[in-house]
């Protein structure tokens, strides 16, 4: 104790930070993150400000910051939660359960309200897996303990599964501090407590904690608990070899450890093709509908979950399930993530298969057409913590492996390295989910899987004969419906849906469509006789109404409930200045892949896939809200054709198109700043440098996205459309890796846009049309473009778009320069500093401040014309000017939000 160094509330020892905190008069040291901690001060878990004072602090796996929260926002949580769980109506255990379940596992549409929520219990941290919040633990263990009961003898005692449930659930909350919670939850019932060496239920309980808690070290040839001294690699590095784990608590021979537990992965595939499939809005919402609601309702009901409460279809659902393998599960914390098309969960390793088999039969049920993949495997315990077979290949192996010439770069290509640090960040739960997508890519291919008996359901192919008439929608199919509109069967159900999703459409309207596609429903019917079928837009108002962050959309509509989804393209084009352009925005998460390769726990899976969907949401609909407002008739002047796990597919008016891109993407990354992250200077990764802005960042996101968005004519075709957007989206993702590298040290996100006047301006691939007319050859290569653009450097160029329409800038001398640029950059610099000299009224002032010393200018001393180095490589040089021409048009001035065209003229 003398040896130790106050710090407020912590402590310093050996160079390692360490938090004090009391439990049940227990005075206990907890690990936080060391370099998070000499560096920065803690950051409160709530608004992400700094705090001196923690009752318990912790490293955030994701952001690698040091988290912590407040003795008073613990007291205050635990009250509320008690007097919350005080309500509750449940005399029985499966009724306290549920409760539970829902109050730890809410559904993704409600985590909105997130630590400023009525009870934030979910989000409190765990003392057992540092990192981990109470909700992670608690889901993770009450799943193992289901597996492990449902196939050790208990399929059909559903109370003593709910006990195994509810006991796991609520395993450690005594030892981490919450134990008016634990005697809350279990007033006047009998708990389960966790027992190595009890009765079969009380080793279940034991087992299950052990799996979803931290991993053990192995010192002088025993398995002991963490201390806070020791960090994960360190804990692995520990295990000698492949014969320590034959005393794990997780392996030795109880008879119970050798169970498997099954995990699932599954969903569609080719998402894109199956929405794009038909060029109308009304088809393409009713696509995104169905998938929505298949990934979101469908496939949890399977494990038991009823999102809308008391549903019909889910009944069904599971009953027709245990009608086909005899099965039926009621635990929907197995369910580790279902969002974005694809679902992660765990299964009693007797039922994984046929769980696959009925998720992937749902999806052609359903939707008749889209491709669907779900594969499964059952694991032993400790591959859940250690990865792939770890009692047969461990650190020893692997650095035999490497010393040897034939196996030495399959051990490089397969774990990032052949360093024993590079072994152990890949021996963990992202191993298993690892092999799952590789076998999931090796179905989609057409080729068997081992261990199933079932051919994979693919989508429904129906053969267009002669002098059938062909579906108007997408062409392929013949028709089954001839008024009003010539419809295939496929595409008919998504446009019955699409109708129910903007909330526009009676019943009885319908009812032509609905007889011909009985018994096929889109969904359940509520007491009002309404629909139940929620679309994004729907989505977007009830996070209005319920965060109250952006009020400004809602003031502008005249009833918010009552605002209609667009009808068609024309909608949207109609709210853009000029009028009749669209932009079709497509973004994705960068490094996701590798990210979820290395998640070391099913808990910071669940927590990682959790926190991406929401932020991904919220930053979409801040944007949305902050940037546009409803059109003539109360009408959204946008459609959000799906938000996935990571990507985002939008389409937005053609004037709002920059705005909305900076304004997502900057959402997004504030929802993952970290004061871990701070590069040393960021000032090389970025072309705008104006005099205000910073060297050294004060934080930057552990995790960023790309966007790519391009801006055409509402008649361009949707299809088209979203093949040059994925084109900008890699071309922003190349950006983004360059500028990861470790001399420039840049994380953040990046952006790529085209602007498309005619249809039929691009006819090749867009690395090909840049290379083509974006570049000037000579003795030196100039490049025409400066896209993509970092996120900086988004807000930027709007900034600079909007000095030059601010100032008045007459557009037809920007064109003049614009031809002159061809010519090289010789001759066009001094055509420019020509042209600059003569201008009058301050606009050559103008031009010089926004085009050369914001871009560079200030950075270099010097004056640098239109032209500027294009970073290291020599002789190579690039230029904004036609980007700002392009985009001229679409980015409005700060005065009204409007477009000035002083020359009179449109661009060319």
């Amino acid at each position: 104790k003398k040896s130790l160094t106050k710090m407020g509330n912590s402590v310093k020892l050996k160079g390692n930070i360490l938090g004090l905190t009391q439990l049940d008069g227990e005075v206990r040291i907890v690990r936080m993150n060391n370099k998070a901690s000499e560096d920065f001060m803690t950051r409160d878990w709530k608004t992400g400000e700094l705090i001196e004072a923690a009752r318990y602090r912790w490293k955030d796996p994701i952001l690698n910051d040091a988290f912590g929260i407040t003795q008073t926002d613990w007291d205050t949580v635990i009250e509320q939660t008690v007097a919350h769980i005080r309500r509750w109506d449940a005399p029985r255990i499966a009724e306290r359960t549920a409760y539970l379940v829902e109050l730890l596992a809410p559904p993704l549409q409600r985590l909105w309200q997130g630590k400023n929520g009525e009870v934030p219990f979910r989000w409190l941290p765990c003392c057992s897996l540092p990192g981990a919040t109470v909700a992670d633990h608690g889901l993770i263990a009450a799943a193992i303990a289901y597996c492990l009961g449902y196939d050790n003898g208990f399929q059909s005692d559903l109370e003593t599964l709910d006990r195994l449930r509810l006991s796991a659930l609520t395993a450690t909350w005594q030892e981490d501090g919450l134990g008016e919670v634990y005697d809350a939850v279990w007033t006047g019932l009998s708990p389960i407590v966790p027992n190595a060496s009890g009765d079969m239920l009380a080793q279940i309980v034991h087992l299950a904690k052990t799996v979803a808690s931290e991993r053990l070290l192995f010192i002088n040839s025993e398995w002991q608990p963490p201390n806070p001294e020791q960090t994960t690699d360190s804990a692995l590095a520990t295990i000698s070899g492949t014969a320590a784990f034959a005393s794990h608590p997780l392996k030795q021979e109880n008879g119970l450890t050798e169970k498997q537990i099954g995990l699932v992965l599954g969903g569609a595939t080719k998402v894109k093709a199956y929405f794009l499939e038909s060029a109308k809005l009304p088809e393409i919402r009713g696509a995104s509908a169905l998938l929505d609601r298949l990934n979101l309702e469908d496939i949890p009901a399977l494990f038991g979950r009823d999102i809308r409460g008391d549903s019909p279809r889910a009944e069904r659902l599971r009953d027709a399930f245990c009608e086909r393998t005899g099965h039926r599960l009621s635990a929907p914390e197995c369910i580790i993530y279902a969002a974005g098309g694809n679902t992660l969960a765990f299964t009693p390793a007797s039922v994984v298969h046929e769980i696959a088999d009925e998720m992937e039969r749902l999806y052609s049920q359903e939707t008749l057409v889209a491709n669907s993949v779900a594969v499964g495997e059952g694991f032993d315990l400790l591959e859940l913590q250690y990865g792939l077979n770890p009692t047969q290949f461990w650190s020893e192996e692997f650095s035999q492996a490497c010393e040897n010439p034939k196996t030495k770069l399959l051990m490089e290509s397969s774990y990032g390295g052949t360093e024993k640090k590079d072994f152990f960040r890949k021996k963990c739960f992202g191993e298993l989910t690892t092999k799952l997508a590789h076998a999931q890519f090796h179905r989609r291919e057409g080729n068997p899987t081992p261990h199933r008996t079932t051919r994979r359901a693919l989508p429904t192919s129906i053969e267009l004969k002669p002098y059938q008439e062909r579906c108007a929608s997408c062409e392929r199919r013949p028709a089954v419906i001839r008024r009003p509109r010539m419809l295939c069967e496929a595409c008919t159900r998504k446009y019955v849906t699409g109708r129910i999703a903007k909330r526009t459409v009676a019943s009885e309207d319908l009812h032509h469509y609905l007889q011909v596609l009985h018994p096929w429903s889109p969904s359940n019917k509520n007491a009002q006789d309404e629909w139940c079928l929620q679309d994004w837009s729907s989505l977007f108002e009830t996070y209005l109404a319920a965060t109250g962050k952006v009020n400004s959309y809602a003031q502008s509509a005249e009833h918010l409930e009552k605002t209609e989804g667009p009808r068609d393209l024309k909608d949207i084009a109609t709210a853009s200045k000029p009028s009749g352009f669209v932009t079709f925005i497509y973004a994705d998460g960068n490094n996701m892949g590798s990210y979820l390769e290395n998640v070391a726990t099913p808990a910071q899976y669940r927590q990682f896939s959790e926190r991406v969907f929401l932020a991904l949401q919220q930053a979409t609909f801040d944007a949305l809200a902050a940037q546009l407002t409803p059109t003539t008739g109360n009408r959204h002047p946008f459609e959000i054709v799906s938000i996935g796990g990571d990507d985002l597919v939008l389409i937005v008016p053609g004037s709002k198109a920059f705005e909305v891109v900076y304004a997502i993407g900057e959402n997004f990354d504030k929802a993952f700043d970290s004061r871990a992250k701070c590069a040393e200077t960021l000032r090389p990764s970025q072309r705008y440098t104006p005099g205000e802005w910073a060297d050294n960042q004060e934080m930057q996101p552990a995790i960023s996205l790309s966007l790519g968005f391009v801006i055409a004519a509402e008649h361009t075709p949707i299809a088209f459309l979203e093949h040059l957007a994925a084109s900008l989206l890699k071309s922003a993702k190349k950006r983004a890796k360059l500028l990861k590298a470790p001399d420039i040290g840049y994380l953040g996100g990046t952006a790529d846009f085209l602007v498309l006047k005619s249809f039929s301006m691009i006819t090749s691939e867009l690395g090909d049309f840049r290379e083509r007319f974006y570049h000037v050859g000579g003795e030196e290569t100039a490049a025409l473009t400066m896209r993509p653009f970092t996120l900086h450097e988004l807000e930027g160029f709007i900034k600079t778009v909007r000095a030059f329409k601010d100032s008045e800038f007459p557009r037809s001398q920007l064109y003049q320069l614009r031809q002159s640029l061809h010519l090289g950059r010789m001759t066009s610099t001094l055509e420019y500093l020509y042209f600059r000299s003569r201008l009058r009224d301050g606009k050559g002032e103008t031009l010089q401040r926004e085009l050369e010393q914001h871009w560079q200018g200030a950075e270099r001393g010097v004056d640098l014309g239109p032209w500027y180095p294009k970073g290291t490589e020599p002789e190579c040089y690039e230029t904004l000017l036609l980007d700002l021409i392009e985009a001229y048009d679409f980015i409005a001035g700060t005065d009204d939000g409007t477009e000035r065209n002083n020359s009179g003229t449109d661009i060319c």
